[in-house]
């Protein structure tokens, strides 16, 4: 997924969803026309501007950010030291992202935690930083509430993809500049009414499968990664039940 994990990253085991889900992270829309080499991703509610900025030079400034990156040593220290200190340029601040995450306990960039024998911000490899760059070539990044994105974007045409904080794992997502996610309700009549597709992944709750009642709902293995560490659970995929999956 290219290279990074963020806030519990989980990879699905389900073929179909490989190629959607490899480059998806949070909370992402995706929208496509008829040529499917004209990809544009639409993320909403999230105003983590850390990532945008991230993203922005993956883009944009591959051999900057590898540059950059290799400089610094997986230590306790250079993380203290990019907790203590602002990042004095747009390159610095992605950097400081991308090392918090990688080198933190869950990927929730607060605590300094390295497991032995695993292989940490992989995104030193300059072909795999030009790859990501390239696939992001056509991308479009938006920092709206999810709502008034689907609202904008939605046509016939349209795929929503979703990943929502997961039901009464709110608070992992919560930050200081942004509240804990609350719209489980609000989401899910607004996808029974799009014009467009949807596919929606969720943890498998009682209270979610009740909400998505009529939609189809299928169990897939999930692996999430923790500091180094997997763990498989079962989760949902859920969609309407004029697409195919």
């Amino acid at each position: 997924m290219l290279g990074y994990t963020y806030e519990n990253s989980k990879q699905f085991s389900h073929e179909a969803l490989r190629d959607i889900l490899r480059n998806i992270k949070g909370r992402f829309i995706l929208s496509y026309d008829d040529n499917p080499e004209v990809l544009k991703l639409y993320k909403g509610y999230d105003i983590n501007g850390d990532l945008v900025n991230f993203w922005k030079y993956v883009k944009q400034h591959p051999e900057a950010f590898v540059t950059e990156l290799n400089q610094y040593l997986e230590s306790r220290e250079m993380f203290d030291t990019f907790t203590q200190h602002e990042p004095k340029t747009e390159l610095e601040r992605a950097i400081r992202f991308y090392f918090q995450l990688s080198c933190s306990y869950g990927s929730r960039s607060k605590n300094f935690c390295v497991n032995q024998g695993y292989k940490y911000m992989p995104l030193r490899n300059l072909d795999k930083v030009k790859d990501a760059s390239e696939r992001l070539r056509h991308v479009i990044i938006e920092k709206q509430p999810w709502e008034k994105i689907v609202a904008r974007f939605d046509q016939p045409h349209t795929f929503f993809y979703l990943d929502p904080p997961y039901y009464t794992k709110e608070h992992i997502y919560e930050r200081e500049d942004a509240d804990a996610f609350n719209q489980h309700e609000e989401l899910a009549e607004a996808l029974k009414q799009i014009k467009g597709k949807f596919l929606l992944s969720y943890n498998n709750d009682p209270y979610i499968r009740k909400l998505y009642k009529g939609c189809i709902i299928e169990e897939v293995e999930t692996q999430y990664s923790v500091s180094g560490a997997f763990q498989t659970e079962t989760e949902l995929l859920i969609r309407i039940n004029r697409i195919s999956v």
